[in-house]
């Protein structure tokens, strides 16, 4: 038995004398202990995340006020509604990402911290000793917030757009049933995926997938781009017939920066350069995600300019705390709640 008045160096001696399964036995109680008050300190800084980034605290079920209302027994605050026909109780982690989540919030941020950099899923899932299944739930998390960065924006002031061409995968399309073919006259695929890509020079943008396959519209690109722009912002782009067509009535009230693709122009490579870089950037990331389906690719597209512009404005190390806490906050039920369903479809 060791007495009350332990010292560092007491222990070693006593530990010093134990038989070799006896200290075996002894670390492995000293690793299950320290075990338990990771998972009680991770526990409470899940709660404290999940508080400090909900940007609407209030009841999960009915949106109401809440108030406190005592404490679990592992020290969690609980929290009651004030609408009297609900009174629904709930703790911090109710409802969000973290909820009954099983692994500790350093292994979270190391899994998203993984995915942000490029990692596939079976890498992230080896480097983080986890299954490959919970590594995919978090992935989507990410192309989540992207999806809200996204659709919380507004450009202003300086935009670049343009479309990108995406060639879907050479199978039967699972929508109608038919084959991908191949114009004999220009030599492309008939139904090649039309993504309009827009951003401002504030770095923020977007990504809008166009239900139209072949050449995008004038129409489709005006309705993808409606109410995502602020009025008397300067467009810049190639001057193709269908950008040209926004201003012929104006009536997004837009002002016209086009200048003609060509590549040996040099105002046009000072002025399409920003656009340009973001393309290829993107091109590079879609050849290294190849397998991706067309349901998720406008989602991948957002997550790719979300880092993009983020690590270029803040550092890798400020995004990946920016991702990790945006992720905190939100609700559990993302976009993708479906997706590891044997029936799903992508």
């Amino acid at each position: 038995m060791i007495s009350n008045n332990i010292t560092i160096e007491s222990t070693l001696e006593w530990a010093k004398s134990l038989s070799d399964e006896q200290l075996f036995l002894l670390i492995e109680d000293l690793n299950t202990i320290s075990d338990e008050r990771r998972k009680i300190i991770s526990r409470h800084n899940k709660q404290c995340l999940s508080y400090s980034n909900k940007r609407n605290f209030c009841c999960p079920k009915c949106g109401f006020p809440v108030v406190k209302n005592g404490k679990r027994k592992d020290g969690a605050q609980i929290y009651r509604c004030k609408n009297p026909d609900c009174l629904h109780q709930f703790v911090p982690t109710s409802g969000t990402s973290f909820s009954a989540s099983k692994i500790t919030d350093e292994k979270i941020k190391q899994i998203i911290t993984l995915i942000l950099l490029g990692c596939p899923v079976w890498v992230v899932a080896w480097i983080a000793d986890t299954t490959a299944k919970t590594v995919a739930f978090w992935r989507d998390r990410c192309l989540d917030a992207a999806i809200d960065w996204a659709n919380e924006t507004t450009l202003c002031d300086h935009v670049w757009f343009d479309e990108m061409v995406f060639a879907p995968n050479r199978t039967e399309d699972p929508a109608d049933g038919r084959k991908w073919k191949i114009n004999s006259t220009t030599g492309r695929l008939r139904k090649e995926i039309q993504v309009v890509i827009a951003f401002d020079e504030h770095g923020y943008g977007f990504a809008k997938r166009l239900q139209k396959s072949g050449h995008a519209g004038f129409k489709e690109i005006k309705q993808a781009m409606e109410g995502k722009i602020r009025e008397k912002t300067i467009l810049t782009h190639d001057a193709a017939y269908s950008h040209n067509c926004l201003f012929e009535d104006n009536g997004l009230g837009f002002i016209n920066d086009a200048i003609k693709a060509n590549q040996e122009d040099k105002d046009y490579i000072r002025k399409m350069g920003p656009l340009n870089n973001l393309c290829a950037y993107l091109r590079f990331e879609y050849t290294k995600h190849k397998g991706i389906k067309t349901e998720k690719l406008e989602h991948y597209i957002d997550f790719f300019m979300y880092r993009y512009f983020h690590v270029r404005k803040n550092g890798l190390e400020m995004t990946m705390e920016h991702l990790f806490k945006r992720i905190s906050g939100t609700q559990k039920s993302h976009n993708y709640r479906e997706s590891f369903k044997k029936t799903v479809k992508w």
